[in-house]
């Protein structure tokens, strides 16, 4: 069952039906498929257990659920709490809709998340990452420049169209895309990627900004992870002790707009988070910076 297939409710449907179509229907993309996997795993497990996920299940089944994603399939705390996600929101959606009246899943205790930060990629390293992708093509150096200096989710750089670029001739370089969440978002292209960019471009007005070998057809997000890869196996042959994802690169941009100084709105608005906590709690890694600490202007202070 995909979005677009999802059952339109008619006359006679029976209520779960009605539940998950509910619930599920104002979703889209990756979330969609997400929700939909997880939900479909607890309903088959209520399914197993004889239990009707609407007229059956009380607090004490959905504790025995999360036990069993804990004790049984080995989940770590961060994905008990993506697998029960969606198990909340379905019946939340359901006393709302007036299909139950009591929320099974309010209550229920969750396993705490200790949420621990990358460490700091030393400059060294992260200077002889970037060259090497310098040296390695247009493409490998395009995919890198855009995820360390404009912070942009590997997703969203494989997705970037020249029909949504703005060069230097307009004054005021930009680029348009589908950010995470499907918001439309125009983020200016600072002056040291406009070179990369065009050299990338090849005089094309159509087309993804970064293409497949065949420089035709659009990068997927696993094949500009392959880029990112690519990248790691050659540094590593010149040094690099440190493996550095996608991801890493969009936290160290981050980090480096904080190490600057610059307001926390300023980097949410960076980042495109939609909670400022989200930025300066997991995207901040200035914490490993020992040269930052404050003991050091503290000790001066004191002659210690």
């Amino acid at each position: 069952m995909t979005h677009a297939t999802l059952p339109l409710p008619a006359a006679g449907t029976d209520d779960l039906t009605l539940a998950i179509v509910s619930y599920l229907g104002r979703y889209h993309g990756n979330t969609f498929k997400l929700y939909r996997y997880h939900l479909g795993l607890f309903i088959a497990w209520c399914e197993t257990n004889g239990l009707h996920p609407l007229n059956d299940v009380d607090r004490p089944h959905v504790e025995f659920y999360v036990r069993h994603l804990i004790e049984d399939r080995g989940l770590q705390p961060s994905s008990v709490h993506t697998a029960m996600t969606p198990v909340k929101g379905f019946y939340d959606f359901a006393v709302w809709d007036r299909r139950i009246t009591f929320d099974p899943a309010r209550k229920i205790a969750l396993p705490k998340i200790h949420h621990k930060k990358s460490e700091l990629v030393p400059q060294r390293q992260l200077d002889l990452f970037l060259e090497t992708a310098k040296d390695t093509s247009p493409r490998h150096w395009c995919l890198v420049a855009l995820l360390s200096s404009m912070a942009l989710r590997i997703s969203e750089a494989a997705s970037l169209r020249l029909e949504n670029y703005k060069g230097i001739e307009t004054g005021a370089p930009s680029l348009t895309f589908k950010e995470k969440g499907g918001n439309i978002r125009t983020t200016p292209v600072p002056m040291p990627l406009v070179p990369i960019i065009e050299r990338v471009r090849g005089g094309r007005d159509f087309g993804p900004v970064i293409t497949q070998r065949d420089g035709v057809s659009p990068l997927t997000r696993h094949g500009a992870t392959g880029l990112v890869e690519t990248v790691n196996r050659r540094a590593a042959k010149a040094g690099l002790t440190r493996h550095i994802n996608p991801h890493l690169l969009r936290k160290m941009a981050i980090t480096e707009a904080f190490n600057m100084n610059m307001p926390v709105r300023d980097v949410q608005e960076f980042a495109r988070h939609a909670d400022p906590r989200t930025t300066s709690r997991h995207y901040d890694l200035g914490h490993t910076n020992t040269y930052r600490h404050p003991v050091h202007q503290v000790a001066a202070r004191l002659a210690v």
